[in-house]
């Protein structure tokens, strides 16, 4: 099958959970033997090296916000049409041009809103972001072969979205995929006194001042945060930053092997966003086999009560951090917690195991659209 993936960025090694998962799912798929195509607007030279190493195609296609450059879009089809095309992502006008461009074409699409349908995103910039929405967003989701959601809660989410929306809705989990082996979690010390996140310096969306004052009300614990700022709330975060305790260091980025050396280095992950439609980070350190301490807000979250992966905070600051502290002083819950979670990660986030259910999702759409004769 030849697969065209969309939203993710020309370079593989980015603090994004779309272009992390973008990379994943396309390698994985092309170890399962099919055609992929990273859309992309430029190359750079680390992306050639990655596609090339793992069999991926980079399909360049120019665009500006409302649109991709028509000669070329209309050349890479001539040359070589996909079966389906998986756009990542919402809130931007050129998905939205493209995916006019295939109905008219009658090519399926599969939508993955990425979190953008979560009630917290859709009242951030709630009067422009309704407006759009209403004319852009519910036509080209009612129009979609298959909207895909990371967790049970986006599902429900992208069904009270589009209430109507008679195609194809599945839940397929994010792909983890780490360099390298994990932590023996029968090895970790679990002295749960050093905590890591791995996040975007978006103070509001990831919960930063909520840590940062976790942290102060737990002094004998060390975080070490690692990300880039965020334009959005530069200010704030050098303000947070600013005002941070001892106990709280701020990072760059990592990634790759350096990134696996930071959770291996752990005794925990913590996050505490506001919302958080799956967590990239958290699925690694799952993987790794790091006891994780989560917002309720995170997704993931109900998996952990689901099946006890991991610690569960309160939406109180201070009750959050005593739940945190008596947890983190007990080491046999956190291997069970780490063993547990690992297990768990490995079964659903496998990338070769969650592409073979994309690939569902893509035969799905298909067969829909051409049994319906529509895009």
């Amino acid at each position: 099958m030849r697969i065209w993936y969309v939203g993710g960025a020309d370079i593989p090694e980015t603090v994004d959970g779309i272009n992390s998962t973008v990379w994943a799912l396309a390698k994985a798929q092309a170890r399962l033997g099919h055609q992929v195509c990273l859309v992309v607007s430029r190359v750079e030279e680390a992306a050639l090296t990655a596609a090339k190493e793992t069999g991926i195609e980079l399909l360049v296609l120019p665009n500006n916000r409302w649109r991709y450059e028509q000669r070329s879009f209309d050349l890479a089809l001539f040359a070589s049409a996909p079966a389906v095309v998986h756009v990542f992502g919402m809130y931007q006008p050129h998905l939205a041009t493209l995916a006019m461009h295939l109905r008219r074409r009658a090519i399926p699409y599969v939508v993955s809103p990425a979190g953008g349908v979560d009630p917290p995103v859709l009242r951030r910039h709630s009067l422009r972001k309704s407006v759009y929405i209403h004319l852009v967003e519910k036509s080209r989701f009612a129009r979609a072969s298959a909207i895909t959601a990371v967790t049970p809660a986006e599902e429900r989410n992208v069904r009270a979205f589009s209430p109507g929306y008679g195609g194809i809705v599945r839940c397929v989990p994010n792909p983890v995929d780490l360099p390298g082996p994990g932590a023996d979690s029968t090895t970790l010390t679990h002295r749960g006194r050093r905590l890591v996140c791995l996040t975007r310096y978006d103070v509001y969306h990831k919960g930063i001042d909520i840590l940062v004052e976790i942290a102060r009300l737990s002094p004998a614990l060390e975080f070490d945060l690692y990300g880039p700022e965020d334009p959005r709330t530069e200010r704030w975060f050098r303000r947070v930053r600013e005002h941070s305790p001892a106990n709280v260091r701020f990072h760059g980025p990592v990634f790759g092997k350096e990134k696996l050396r930071v959770l291996q280095g752990a005794d925990a992950y913590i996050q505490t966003s506001r919302y958080e439609a799956f967590g990239v980070s958290i699925a690694e350190a799952m993987q790794v086999g790091l006891p994780c301490a989560l917002s309720r807000g995170c997704s993931l979250s109900e998996f952990f009560d689901q099946h006890g992966l991991g610690i569960v905070l309160p939406s109180g600051v201070n009750e959050a951090a005593r739940v945190l502290q008596q947890r983190l002083s007990e080491p046999h819950l956190l291997r069970s917690y780490a063993q547990r979670a690992r297990a768990f990660a490995e079964e659903h986030f496998a990338p070769l195991a969650v592409a073979r259910k994309y690939l569902e999702v893509y035969e799905q759409a298909v067969e829909r659209a051409t049994r319906t004769g529509k895009g």
